[in-house]
C-alpha cells in the first residue's frame, strides 16, 4: 500500500539517520552479504514518476521521519522479480559520495523498491542526448572516476 499525507520539511537530509527501521538481509553471494534498513511503504508518499526502464520505473516522493517532518526522495520500484541486490549494495557502500545518492533503505511487500536521497536535476541520458561529443566523454569520466572509488 502506498501511503499519502506528508509534508516537505526543509531540515538537513542527514536527519533521516534518526529514523527507527528494522535491518533486513539481501540474498547475495557470501561475498556481497550487506544489512539494509527497511523503509515502510506507510512513510512513503509518492508525488511524482522521474522516468521508467526495463526494471521498473522511479519516481519522487516524501519519507517521513520520526519527527513528523518529511524529505524528499527517489523511489525506485521494481518490476516484479526484478529487484537489483547488487545495486543496492554499490549504494549503500558508495554511501553518497562519488556523486551517487545515499540510500536510506529498501521497501518490503509484494513491491520492492530502493529508497533514496532525490538528488533534483536531469538523467544521465537526458543531458547525453543534448550534449556534444566532449561533454558526452567528460561525463563517463566522471562516472568511471566515481566507480573507481569502490574499488
Amino acid at each position: 500500500m502506498k501511503p499519502s499525507g506528508s509534508s516537505a520539511s526543509n531540515s538537513n537530509i542527514s536527519d533521516i539517520d534518526k529514523v527507527s527501521v528494522p535491518n533486513i538481509q539481501l540474498d547475495l553471494p557470501s561475498e556481497l552479504t550487506v544489512d539494509l534498513s527497511v523503509v515502510p511503504w506507510d512513510r512513503i508518499k509518492i508525488i511524482e514518476d522521474l522516468g521508467e526502464g526495463s526494471y521498473g520505473k522511479t519516481q519522487k516522493g516524501l519519507l517521513e521521519r520520526e519527527d513528523g517532518s518529511s524529505i524528499p526522495v527517489a523511489i525506485k520500484l521494481f518490476h516484479s522479480g526484478a529487484f537489483d541486490c547488487h545495486e543496492a549494495q554499490m549504494l549503500h557502500e558508495a554511501d553518497g559520495t562519488g556523486g551517487a545518492p545515499k540510500l536510506y533503505g529498501v521497501t518490503e511487500g509484494e513491491t520492492q523498491a530502493l529508497v533514496m536521497e532525490y538528488i533534483p536535476g536531469i538523467t544521465v541520458h537526458k543531458f547525453l542526448q543534448n550534449s556534444t561529443r566532449e561533454e558526452g566523454l567528460k561525463v563517463y569520466h566522471a562516472i568511471a572516476a566515481a566507480l573507481a572509488n569502490f574499488h
